[in-house]
């Protein structure tokens, strides 16, 4: 018996949705809908993450929870940033992610960001005779990160 190519791709996609977690499912029923929802979607999932946590560097394997759905927003971000280097984004969608707070195009340094106040309070507290380990729990900081903005690195 010979099916058409459409009831192969329509079982091969049952069989697909039957044999994942409910998680995956989702994401894959989510991320089948038109471009433009699902640009909208992760737009404001990145205006969430951006509020929580005050940036848009958005770790690369970052999955951000919007309106029930599971967005990839750490590989959507990634994404984006691409189409623009390319050229590849519309005016529409430039303006739409230009408008969330603190958006960059990049390029984007790796590592942690600079807080000088925190570093001169870190340094000040080192110099009065508190531990590294005393800072840290202070500022929910590594000792080693500690030790490095003592010794003036990576500041």
């Amino acid at each position: 018996m010979l099916l058409s190519t459409t009831v192969r791709l329509l079982l091969v996609e049952i069989f697909f949705l039957a044999s994942v977690s409910p998680a995956e499912r989702l994401f894959a029923i989510v991320w089948r809908m038109d471009n433009t929802t699902r640009f909208e979607l992760a737009v404001k999932g990145l205006k969430i993450f951006t509020e929580r946590e005050g940036h848009c560097r958005v770790p690369a394997v970052f999955v951000e929870i919007v309106d029930g759905h599971e967005v990839p927003l750490g590989a959507w971000v990634g994404y984006m940033r691409q189409r623009y280097k390319k050229q590849q984004l519309s005016d529409y969608r430039i303006k739409m992610l230009e408008s969330v707070p603190d958006w960059q195009w990049g390029p984007l340094s790796p590592g942690p960001s600079v807080n000088k106040g925190r570093n001169v309070q870190i340094i000040e507290m080192h110099k009065s005779g508190q531990s590294l380990r005393a800072i840290a729990d202070v500022f929910e900081l590594s000792r080693q990160r500690i030790h490095q903005i003592v010794q003036n690195k990576n500041q």
